[in-house]
């Protein structure tokens, strides 16, 4: 497991992410993936907003998409990921999609949390901020099973 966890944390801030990608699930369209435990299989879920998504790059060049492809080439079986984002998506609005989808009951081997740089843009407070983020963190968690060695968290440094 920590071979994993060095090559999610090595990935994830090694790659800058600017483009939306076309295969990003929009909310009303979101798909129930329930992996069987010790299916082999490394499910993976990505949170968050236009960075998450890549806006500005190739697809294949946004971090959820480039994780999964340095997965599959280490050997772990990690079909495409059930992305939850979208340009502009404060902690709020993340907090919303992932309440009015499909998605509560499903179990993940890898969660990413990246969100809240719109909550800055907006003048949310701090407060605001860390409050939602809790929240999206514990739920990551339950995405999780319950494992944190299985949230990777891409946290915003909010100036002020």
């Amino acid at each position: 497991m920590k071979a994993l966890q060095l090559l999610l944390i090595s990935v994830v801030i090694i790659v800058g992410c600017k483009k939306q990608v076309n295969n990003v699930l929009k909310p009303d369209t979101l798909k129930t993936v329930v992996t069987p435990p010790d299916a082999g299989i490394y499910h993976y879920l990505a949170l968050g907003d236009s960075y998450t998504i890549g806006t500005s790059v190739q697809p294949d060049q946004s971090y959820p998409i480039q994780l999964i492809s340095a997965m599959n080439a280490a050997g772990l079986s990690t079909p495409n990921p059930t992305i939850v984002a979208a340009d502009g998506w404060t902690t709020d609005v993340l907090i919303h999609a992932i309440a009015s989808n499909n998605i509560a009951n499903n179990k993940y081997q890898v969660v990413t949390l990246l969100i809240g740089v719109n909550d800055q843009y907006e003048g949310l407070t701090q407060s605001h901020y860390r409050t939602n983020f809790i929240q999206l963190l514990h739920t990551a968690m339950n995405f999780a099973g319950g494992d944190s060695t299985r949230v990777f968290v891409c946290r915003y440094q909010i100036m002020g």
